[in-house]
């Protein structure tokens, strides 16, 4: 096993959430859990193999797997079908962050506003404009106009 590699067992997989854990003693006498895994690296690995992989704390400081690979040295192949992972196939893209994706955050061509740029600062309005409420005489005429109102 090649140094710095540690040894577990797929725990669990939640598909609907995208993530697992991995049972691994050594990192859990360290942070006192089991070790994250992500659906991307899990690819088609399945609960209860035994793996290998290396381990990383994320930024919240919990233990996360990352290039995992079977005891005979094979790495996980595209995740099974509707489940995203491997090459992308599945459910969308993720949060992007690539080289120019710019990741999570605010930012952006938009800045955050969304479609329609905030407050209404379009024409309309409340009933400005033809078509308001009627303001004419009886049975919908127009009356005259009285220059006193």
């Amino acid at each position: 096993m090649e140094a710095g590699r540690l040894r577990g067992r797929i725990k669990s997989f939640n598909s609907e959430k995208g993530f697992g854990f991995i049972e691994c003693q050594e990192m859990y006498d360290k942070y006192g859990r089991d070790v994250f895994i992500h659906r991307k690296q899990l690819g088609d690995f399945e609960v209860g193999m035994d793996i290998t992989f290396f381990c990383d704390a994320n930024k919240e400081g919990m233990p996360q797997a990352r290039e995992p690979e079977t005891l005979d040295g094979r790495r996980p192949g595209p995740g099974r079908p509707g489940e995203g992972g491997g090459d992308n196939g599945g459910k969308g893209g993720g949060k992007g962050g690539g080289k120019d994706g710019g990741g999570k955050g605010k930012g952006g061509k938009d800045k955050g506003k969304g479609k329609g740029g905030g407050k209404d600062k379009g024409k309309g309005g409340k009933d400005k404009g033809k078509g308001g409420k009627d303001k004419g005489g009886k049975d919908g005429k127009k009356g005259i106009k009285i220059p006193w109102n």
